[in-house]
């Protein structure tokens, strides 16, 4: 639930129930706004997604949480790292609440967001479970009992832009459908071809029964924001990834994730 609170010299501002502070909406410039029109810290949402993200309790680590740790140091502002689902994530931002990650850009999202930095590539697969034969198609995955897909994310938009999957066991996150499919509740779980063995081992399962099929789509994960995210805080942002880039620090960072 959110309430609308007015504010001098901003538009309005999203407070989430149970949250411990409120913050300030993000689409001013920073570059020539007052200390009184700046916001006192920047959220930073995101959501565990082994390898490149892993839940810590109230914050998210990992190599690409401490990419966007170095990228925030070209904001200067205070940050706060915030672990929260998938779909809250994507209301927070697209409310002007911070920004977030690591969200794949697809159609479904593209207007809804300011898509800052492309942090790395990745693709979209079925797991199976032996000995289960792996599924390496859509069309092979149509024929199935059951795939288990977490709800309102890249990978269930994607099958839904497929078309013909009327056999979608939805969940509401992926360590549930890691569960669901060792449980035997379902066929084959659709995710992120990187995800799948750190997700299972993070619970505990035994990822060398995982059939990992092909991959079937290709993406792009990015760093996201609302789109009134001023154009000079995106410029900062991508010129510290550049820098990131060019000093090597982003590959030794990521050396090993995949």
């Amino acid at each position: 639930m959110y309430f609308m609170i007015k504010y001098i010299r901003v538009t309005a501002m999203i407070a989430v129930l149970g949250m411990a502070a409120i913050r300030l909406p993000i689409p001013i410039d920073i570059g020539s706004a007052s200390a009184q029109e700046l916001p006192r810290e920047l959220a930073l949402f995101s959501y565990p997604l082994p390898p490149v993200t892993e839940d810590d309790g109230a914050y998210v680590k990992g190599p690409i949480a401490l990419i966007v740790a170095e990228l925030m140091k070209g904001v200067n502002l205070p940050t706060r790292p915030l672990s929260v689902p998938v779909a809250r994530l994507l209301v927070e931002v697209e409310a002007g609440q911070g920004i977030g990650f690591p969200l794949a850009r697809n159609p479904a999202r593209e207007p809804h967001f300011t898509w800052i930095v492309k942090l790395y590539a990745d693709a979209f697969a079925f797991a199976t479970l032996a000995p289960a034969p792996t599924v390496n198609s859509f069309d092979e995955a149509r024929r199935l009992e059951a795939i288990t897909v977490n709800n309102n994310s890249a990978p269930y938009n994607r099958l839904i832009a497929a078309g013909g999957f009327t056999n979608l066991d939805i969940a509401n996150s992926e360590f549930n459908n890691a569960l669901r499919l060792y449980a035997g509740i379902t066929t084959a779980w659709f995710s992120v071809r990187s995800g799948f063995k750190p997700i299972a081992e993070a619970n505990g399962l035994d990822s060398s029964r995982l059939g990992i099929g092909a991959p079937v789509h290709e993406i792009d994960v990015w760093l996201i924001g609302p789109t009134t995210l001023a154009p000079a805080m995106v410029d900062r942002i991508r010129k510290q990834f550049e820098a990131l880039r060019a000093s090597g620090e982003y590959n030794r960072i990521m050396a090993g994730v995949f």
